[in-house]
């Protein structure tokens, strides 16, 4: 008779929901997710750097920390460049 397996570790993951204004290029953690107005993902629990740039606008860089389970709504708004 052999021993049961292990039940897998469970994954400690959180929701992130994005509302980009105007629309921009979207890149959270290093890995570019295209032009986006709103996004929703599935992050690990921890620390992630988000950057959304578009043409005409300054680049936005905004951090934002993923609990297990819960859910953290940004919206993040470009400025003009000047």
């Amino acid at each position: 008779m052999t021993a049961p397996e292990p039940a897998p570790a469970a994954t400690s993951t959180g929701t992130l929901n994005l509302l980009l204004s105007p629309p921009g290029l979207l890149e959270i953690d290093g890995k570019d997710y295209g032009e986006k107005s709103r996004y929703s993902t599935s992050l690990p629990e921890g620390t992630h750097v988000i950057r959304v740039r578009k043409e005409g606008f300054l680049t936005l860089t905004a951090t934002v920390e993923i609990k297990a389970g819960a859910t953290e709504s940004r919206r993040l708004t470009l400025e003009p460049r000047p």
